[in-house]
């Protein structure tokens, strides 16, 4: 069973060395954009009575 994460992990590993340097940057900007938008989230508590009442 490991091994087969450990392939899948090479895989990616390997794919991942494919890219060039610019689809690494716009893949990493993507992902810090994404992670700062999920940082700076609010939850908050959803009333559907609230909403109704208009």
């Amino acid at each position: 069973m490991d091994a087969h994460y450990e392939k899948a992990e090479t895989d990616l590993l390997k794919e991942a060395l494919k890219r060039t340097p610019a689809e690494r940057f716009f893949i990493m900007t993507k992902l810090m954009k994404i992670g700062i938008m999920l940082k700076n989230a609010k939850i908050s508590p959803y009333n559907p009575m609230k909403s109704q009442s208009k």
